[in-house]
């Protein structure tokens, strides 16, 4: 686990990117937007053959996707700088990172911005039989997952799941939209497992759309 001003990332040596990344955002994050100022570089926490490096990514077509994203982590400079840590990115098809990816993320920002805070953890899954790398060996993942818990004004707890494949795609962002149950059966991990039984059974077998 590596824990940054605006985010953890639980970061895997061999795979050298996160399996996930958990930031929280309300508001007040959203408002402020430090100018951008940095290129991505290696994490200095991680030694050399652990971790991803710039080079890495310099002879393929997939792009440097940030799990906890770019425009969530303006509001300080280091926090921004810290955003471009390679433990903070995975190598994603350059159609699904601009387009549902970013729709989603541009849609989660909107309800945050609404004065809906919320806590998310994003990061790739594994699926494929033969497995891809690219560089001196970071997984190219198969899929991506996008997990969302919110509070809602009753003060019940709502979520949101999504699942993607890490390919271009004409599917709507909807069609994505899983419970979020579905979405642990498919990743192995649990999410949000603090909250309270009766409050997570509740949220977890509902698909709710932004």
């Amino acid at each position: 686990m590596i824990f940054r001003g605006g985010y953890v990332s639980f970061h895997d040596s061999e795979k050298r990117q996160p399996l996930a990344v958990s930031y929280f955002l309300k508001k007040e994050y959203l408002e402020k937007k430090v100018k951008p100022e940095f290129a991505f570089m290696a994490d200095p926490k991680l030694g050399a053959g652990k971790r991803a490096e710039v080079s890495d990514y310099a002879k393929t077509a997939l792009v440097r996707a940030r799990m906890a994203p770019f425009n969530a982590m303006r509001r300080e400079r280091e926090i921004m700088r810290e955003s471009f840590y390679l433990s903070n990115v995975c190598p994603m098809d350059g159609g699904l990172y601009s387009g549902q990816w970013r729709e989603l993320e541009r849609k989660i920002e909107a309800f945050v911005l609404e004065g809906k805070p919320a806590w998310i953890v994003a990061g790739p899954v594994f699926k494929a039989k033969k497995q891809p790398k690219i560089g001196s060996g970071v997984w190219v993942p198969s899929h991506f997952y996008k997990a969302v818990l919110f509070q809602k004004a009753d003060m019940s707890f709502g979520t949101a799941a999504y699942l993607f494949d890490n390919r271009s795609s004409k599917k709507r962002l909807n069609d994505c939209a899983v419970t979020l149950k579905e979405l642990e059966e498919f990743t192995g991990l649990e999410f949000f497992n603090r909250l309270p039984s009766q409050a997570k059974s509740y949220a977890e077998d509902k698909k709710f759309l932004f």
